[in-house]
């Protein structure tokens, strides 16, 4: 009998399809994926003390097409599932369907030439996933009288539109879409056409696109009505229209600007909308981080009517906390220290990528020309220079993490935890693949091996120094050397 095989377990690593999975340059080359198959990245493999081990920041399975391949993945069957993959530089599409219903669970899908994610004629879900730097749209679908489902993603930075909806009922629940469109005048965060039947857009925050975040352009018949609920659609087309509409768009409990009470936009309208800020905790939109502040209006705004059971946000939090109400957006706050001044890249927690900016203006003063504009907030003791005494102010703070953080660890590690459940088979047959590659290492955005020199050089300047307290920075360096070691920076 013929063995099926439902279920490909990929061991960490980078893979580019064709013949030579280093140097493929066969523009026709990807990889395949059959019907009713699903293919799971981020395994130990073979020769680990536990090959099926899955942890996808020690393992992480990549699959590149080198600028070269036109499509990364192809589907080639319904109910094809891709889970827990970074798919990254087609030089046309990361991962294409035609006529193919298919799945997208847990993946970074970013620097594909045209298209991260393609299904042209078939049903889409793209879930817990990062849909980034696309040259196109992030993801396309053209599917008439099919579904487009997209839950709890991240959508940023795609040079045209984040999501591209012709024909398909869409239904995006729980999604960050921002920094889309590039510098056209032509391309906005959701752009939809001829949608076949009622829309639903859901506790979304959609910001800080190019042009409007979302763009209507025509409807079929001009009577299937896009309802827009418990979401942020701000900052928009620099800060103008939210909405380019061309038909039936209805919004309920949500954040939009020019919305809300005509003599105070900070009160509801009769639909339960406002148009106050919805008052991020950072301030700087070009982080990319969206989460409310504690006294963000958008808070406990929403309508539970409209949740799901089960429904969580951005953080894999609960939808309504406590028995409480939902909030507006992706994003439900559930606890107060949310962000940190010191915190200078959004990523929730203070670490080497702050520490680094100290030796960028070690032992300067404002007034030398070296000195480095950006990186003034070092100077802790506001003296007008850098030096081991405001290091050992923002050492108090070593390792703070926003409260959002705590029990889930980065994104990436919380979308682990969602995968690790949803990936727990029983049933059918399955098949590790693992091939003798040398992973490519995360990019980093420091030097570590400079990190490294800085922190020798604090030391001795610590051993010169009779009037700091020795011991909380020794304590600290070593803590710095131990984080350094455990996340294999």
């Amino acid at each position: 009998d013929m063995l099926v095989i439902e279920y490909v377990y990929v061991a960490g690593g980078v893979y580019s399809p064709g013949d030579n999975v280093q140097e493929s340059t066969d523009s026709s080359d990807s990889f395949e994926v059959p019907g009713g198959v699903a293919v799971f990245g981020g395994f130990a493999g073979d020769g680990a003390s536990d090959p099926d081990l899955r942890d996808w920041k020690n393992y992480r399975t990549v699959l590149v097409g080198r600028g070269v391949n036109n499509y990364v993945v192809e589907i080639e069957g319904n109910g094809a599932l891709i889970d827990g993959f970074t798919v990254n530089n087609g030089k046309i599409r990361g991962i294409s369907g035609s006529s193919y219903d298919f799945e997208v669970y847990n993946c970074v899908i970013s620097e594909n030439g045209q298209y991260g994610v393609y299904c042209k004629d078939g049903d889409l879900n793209v879930s817990w996933s990062i849909i980034e730097n696309n040259g196109y749209d992030g993801i396309f679908s053209d599917s008439t009288n099919k579904d487009l489902l997209i839950e709890n993603c991240k959508i940023s930075n795609n040079t045209k539109n984040g999501i591209n909806c012709s024909g398909s009922t869409a239904t995006v629940l729980n999604s960050e879409i921002h920094h889309n469109g590039g510098s056209s005048t032509s391309y906005y965060g959701f752009k939809l056409w001829e949608p076949y039947s009622g829309v639903e857009i859901r506790n979304c925050t959609i910001v800080n696109n190019t042009n409007e975040g979302i763009n209507l352009d025509k409807l079929e018949g001009g009577v299937n009505i896009v309802n827009v609920k418990n979401s942020i659609v701000w900052d928009n087309n620099s800060g103008g229209d939210q909405f380019d509409i061309d038909g039936t768009l209805s919004v309920n409990y949500s954040c939009v600007n020019g919305y809300g009470n005509s003599s105070d936009p900070n009160l509801p309208d009769s639909y339960n909308n406002i148009g106050a800020d919805p008052n991020f905790a950072y301030s700087d939109a070009s982080l990319g981080n969206f989460h409310l502040a504690y006294g963000s209006l958008c808070k406990d705004a929403g309508s539970n009517s409209y949740v799901v059971t089960g429904d969580e946000d951005i953080d894999l939090q609960d939808r309504i906390f406590d028995n409480g109400t939902v909030d507006m957006g992706a994003d439900e706050v559930t606890c107060s220290t949310i962000s940190s001044p010191l915190d200078k890249n959004g990523d929730g927690i203070l670490n080497y990528f702050e520490f680094a900016a100290f030796g960028n203006n070690w032992n300067l003063d404002t007034t030398d020309p070296n000195w480095a504009a950006s990186d003034a907030w070092c100077d802790l003791d506001e003296d007008d220079d850098v030096d081991i005494d405001d290091l050992a102010l923002w050492a108090d703070d070593w390792l703070w993490t926003a409260c959002w953080m705590e029990g889930n660890g980065s994104v990436y590690d919380q979308w682990l935890n969602a995968a690790t459940q949803q990936s727990a088979m029983s049933g059918g047959e399955s098949m590790m693949m693992s091939m003798e590659i040398e992973a490519e290492p995360v990019e980093s955005v420091v030097d570590v091996d400079e990190v490294m020199e800085f922190m020798e050089l604090i030391t001795s300047e610590m051993l010169e120094q009779k009037t700091i307290k020795k011991k909380d920075l020794i304590d600290f360096i070593s803590a710095m050397e131990d984080y350094l070691y455990d996340n294999k920076y």
